[in-house]
């Protein structure tokens, strides 16, 4: 599924690309686009003003994470959505947005929340890749499980020769998940 997943992927990101391309009213992105992430500032009005400077500079959409930079690692908290909503309103680029995407649902939620043309995860995806496709296998529909996973990254990490400690670190993320649930 791995490799599926990664077609499924690419897909959702072609089509927030044609979405973003369309907003612009270009025909299609091109692939020198420019584009930029920013954190959340200390103040809303400053974050709206940095992010206009960016527009203004050219970019072509924006990913706008929605936490401080002190809110990183172990003081995460949960990401302001709502202050994500307040840049997309002011920005005519599209804006992706960025934090507090763990599950499927949460794609919907922060999509409709945020009015972002798009949404990013990193974490998450570490410990679920099947993530963006609501854990469920493009090919047949059915439920794919951190077990399946983990074996599938093994044997691509096996086929590319990534080191044993980068796959026991990544397997870990994979299958941590699961046993939380246990």
């Amino acid at each position: 599924i791995m490799p599926s997943l990664v077609g499924s992927e690419m897909c959702i990101r072609d089509r927030h690309r044609a979405g973003m391309a369309s907003r612009r009213g270009r025909g299609r992105a091109s692939l020198l686009d420019r584009r930029a992430q920013v954190r959340l500032l200390p103040s809303l009005g400053a974050t709206v003003d940095a992010c206009r400077r960016f527009e203004d500079a050219g970019v072509s959409a924006l990913t706008v994470h929605g936490r401080t930079r002190e809110q990183n690692k172990q003081f995460v908290g949960s990401a302001d959505w709502t202050a994500i909503a307040t840049v997309t309103r002011a920005l005519t680029v599209p804006v992706i947005a960025n934090g507090g995407i763990a599950t499927a649902a949460d794609v919907d939620a922060c999509l409709r929340e945020t009015g972002a043309a798009a949404v990013m995860s990193s974490e998450a995806l570490l410990g679920n890749p099947a993530l963006f496709a609501a854990n469920r296998d493009p090919a047949t529909g059915a439920h794919v499980t951190q077990r399946r996973l983990a074996r599938e990254y093994l044997q691509l990490a096996r086929e590319v020769g990534a080191p044993d400690a980068s796959a026991r670190a990544h397997v870990f993320k994979l299958l941590h998940l699961s046993l939380i649930h246990i």
